[in-house]
């Protein structure tokens, strides 16, 4: 079956300008876990997705609490928590700092692709073997769908009749 089948066309797209707070409340609304980032020109520049976000979080962690309470960094989320139990001000002050980022700022620049004449067990392998949640299916440059590991899941349990097999 080739992806074309399978393969999600109402992508949400982010913009790189995105704030993380705007990036992330269009996810939820979509009820996803990450998107691709798209330029101006309709171009793949990146994809963010839940795992960058939370990146984010652990890199300001290490660098504003790390220094200031002589934590490890190691234990910088560890003592984040415990700050955020307590109601700390430096708590607001981290997210304040994630939410004001910009996509372009902790997005995956280099993004696996597929296109669309792919095989669906191509593209699962490209998930298993990068250890990704999402391949966006580009054509001609632009992202035309988007299958994700739940895809391959639902694909499962779905009746035949549901899919194309094109």
């Amino acid at each position: 079956m080739l992806v074309r089948a399978l393969m999600t066309r109402q992508v949400l797209f982010l913009r790189p300008a995105d704030t993380l707070e705007a990036a992330v409340l269009k996810l939820d609304e979509r009820d996803v876990t990450g998107a691709p980032v798209i330029d101006e020109a309709g171009q793949l520049v990146g994809i963010l997705s839940e795992v960058d976000v939370l990146g984010r979080l652990k890199k300001l962690a290490e660098k504003e609490i790390s220094g200031r309470y002589l934590a490890t960094q190691g234990h910088a989320l560890s003592l984040l928590a415990f700050l955020a139990e307590r109601g700390h001000p430096m708590v607001a002050k981290l997210l304040e700092l994630v939410r004001s980022s910009r996509v372009s700022d902790v997005m995956t620049k280099k993004v696996i692709t597929a296109n669309p004449s792919a095989t669906v067990e191509e593209v699962a392998a490209l998930l298993i073997r990068h250890d990704i949640n999402r391949v966006p299916i580009v054509e001609g440059g632009n992202v035309v769908g988007i299958v994700s590991r739940a895809d391959l899941l639902r694909m499962l349990t779905a009746d035949s009749a549901d899919f194309d097999g094109t």
